[in-house]
Order: structure tokens, then sequence, then C-alpha cells
């Protein structure tokens, strides 16, 4: 975190631990997406999908949000594809502490994110610049 600056919320990777961080990290090389939100307040989004219910609900205890599924018509069982995201904050946080677990190519992507002035922090009215609130 950028010193100085202060969330609005707390996010759960603030309490999560070195092996935790871990398994997230590996969890979203693999299945995570890292995005620009593209609504001119320089917000990157984390975004996640699975078919294993289980998985989501830890990494969700983990990043924070909501889940939600839709079924998956190219999947011959018809599983349900179990997704979430996050924004702002929440999503600042997960990639500051994922960041050195990551692969080069998720890693750069990060970075690029990261670099972007101003989004998931408290400015010095109390707002928050890219609009999280919760």
């Amino acid at each position: 975190m950028i010193s100085g600056e202060s969330p609005i919320h707390t996010c759960p990777i603030d309490k999560a631990d070195h092996d935790e961080i871990v398994w997230l990290a590996g969890l979203l090389e693999g299945e995570g997406a890292f995005v620009d939100a593209g609504n001119n307040k320089a917000s990157g989004v984390v975004s996640l999908g699975s078919t294993d219910k289980d998985v989501m609900d830890r990494a969700i205890s983990l990043m924070g949000g909501s889940l939600y599924h839709e079924r998956c018509p190219g999947l011959l069982s018809r599983k349900l594809m179990w997704r979430c995201s996050i924004s702002g904050y929440r999503a600042r946080r997960v990639m500051e502490e994922i960041l050195p677990y990551m692969g080069e190519r998720r890693a750069t992507r990060i970075i690029g994110l990261l670099s972007k002035p101003n989004w998931g922090f408290v400015d010095s009215h109390g707002g928050n610049p890219d609009g999280y609130r919760g």
C-alpha cells in the first residue's frame, strides 16, 4: 500500500497467511483474469471462474466479492460455471499480494494495472477515485 493512503474498506487478503496467498496466486495464474475496468476510472478487475464451487468459496474467502453461476453449454457435462470478480481496493490489494508469485505474462499485466494512478485508495477528501464503495 502507498504510504499515507488508506482504504475505504479492508480486504480479506489482508488477513491471509503466506500459504493462502500462494494458493490464491496459483489459482489466479491458471484460472483468473486481470483486466482494465475500461470505465475511465483507471480501475482494475480481478475475475475468476471454475466449475468447482468449493475452490471458488475458498477464493472468495480470500478476495471478497460475490459468487454467481451460469451453465456452460460447451461442457459435455453441462456443469455450472462459478464466477466472481472484484474491483477497486480489493482488486488492488489482491494484485499486490499475489504479484511476487505470478508468472511473467500475468505479472506484467498486473504491474501495468497497478501503475495506473489513484485507483483503490481514498483520496484527500475521503472519497474513492475509482468509485469503490464496498
